[in-house]
């Protein structure tokens, strides 16, 4: 590329950013109802402008605030070298390898990040107090997504919290409970029948928590539950926290009851097999 080429791409990058720049209301429209254009024009600017501060990545300068660009100790001035609106555009065109290279370094600094989160941690807990005070919205934004995406994780701490108030074990994971679902076929433990409309799978103790039964691997079965205002109810709603022999018997009578618990306790049998195999390993 020769340099009347460079100049010309130079020229065209500086029209798109300051495109952007508007369209995207970087700019309060306060501020550009009292600056013309010129003052923001990248033409006839010097860059070692006392007021304001070059980008070599935008080709744009921009005043001195932390509105356009963020700190950086390292640099003579104290201001990092590219303005924020420069690393906005590059965090969106690069979302994805932004998010791998994340992951890659939260994999491989574990020790790292524990021991600045132990000698900081005065710091961070005021920093999230903060900014929990001061973005109330996103928080809430956050917290719904969260919740519809991680659904199983949420109901898994729920029913571990439930047995912790009570004293009682509380060691299940949400692995342990999708092998589970796949041990059963995703149908209920208590009924053998898949879900119907307006049914969720339920984490059942099988051993109620008001009878010493522990949120575990070996005390977690499937079952159905219906919502409060379905005509139908599930297993997991009719049997509440009555004794599970005593409500089987009364739900299927005698001769399936056998058949029913027997395959229960085949299933907590194995899990113990499992657990047992995995901690050896």
């Amino acid at each position: 590329m020769n340099t009347e080429e460079r100049y010309n791409t130079s020229q065209l990058n500086k029209q798109t950013r300051q495109t952007y720049h508007r369209q995207s209301g970087f700019y309060q429209q306060s501020e550009i109802s009292t600056l013309t254009d010129k003052a923001y024009s990248t033409t006839n600017r010097d860059p070692f402008d006392s007021t304001d501060k070059w980008c070599l990545h935008c080709n744009c300068s921009h005043p001195r605030t932390p509105k356009f660009w963020n700190r950086n100790k390292a640099n003579r001035d104290g201001l990092s070298s590219q303005c924020k609106i420069t690393r906005i555009l590059y965090n969106a065109t690069n979302r994805d390898q932004i998010r791998e290279n994340c992951a890659i370094y939260h994999a491989t600094h574990r020790k790292q990040r524990a021991i600045y989160n132990a000698v900081h941690r005065n710091r961070t807990a005021k920093y999230m107090k903060n900014y929990r005070t001061t973005n109330p919205k996103s928080i809430a934004k956050h917290k719904a997504k969260y919740a519809i995406t991680h659904a199983d994780q949420i109901a898994t701490r729920s029913a571990n919290r439930r047995a912790l108030k009570l004293a009682l074990p509380n060691t299940l994971t949400n692995l342990q409970w999708h092998r589970a679902l796949t041990y059963w076929n995703h149908h209920c433990a208590y009924c053998n029948k898949p879900l119907s409309l307006g049914q969720k799978m339920a984490r059942d103790h099988y051993i109620p928590l008001t009878q010493g039964g522990g949120t575990t691997a070996d005390n977690i079965i499937p079952a159905c539950h219906s919502h409060k205002n379905a005509l139908i109810q599930g297993c997991n709603n009719k049997k509440y926290n009555s004794n599970p022999s005593i409500w089987i018997v009364a739900a299927f009578g005698k001769r399936k009851a056998k058949q029913i618990i027997a395959q229960i306790e085949s299933y907590f049998n194995w899990v113990k097999e499992q657990d047992a195999i995995n901690a050896n390993r």
